[in-house]
């Protein structure tokens, strides 16, 4: 969105075949939200919908599959951990 004056401009983004971290666009969402989404396929196969501005931002790197099997603080299957 670019702000010229008073005036408020919206900058359309064609994203269509660019890699975003795992996720790479195919095409617009057909979904009716505010805002514009595509429909973009990660790298292990799975094929998500995500707002543009959360890919041109960083924010969402991949389906979710960057989360899985990654504990928080690798202590989980500990003998320590059980007791605590």
């Amino acid at each position: 969105m670019t702000i010229l004056g008073r005036c408020t401009v919206l900058v359309a983004y064609n994203i269509t075949g660019k890699t975003f971290g795992k996720l790479k666009a195919l095409k617009i969402s057909e979904e009716s939200t505010k805002t514009r989404k595509w429909v973009c396929i990660c790298d292990c196969g799975k094929e998500v919908s995500v707002a543009t501005n959360k890919l041109i931002s960083g924010h969402t790197k991949s389906c979710g599959c960057l989360r899985i099997g990654t504990p928080t603080h690798k202590m989980t299957n500990t003998r320590f951990y059980q007791i605590w």
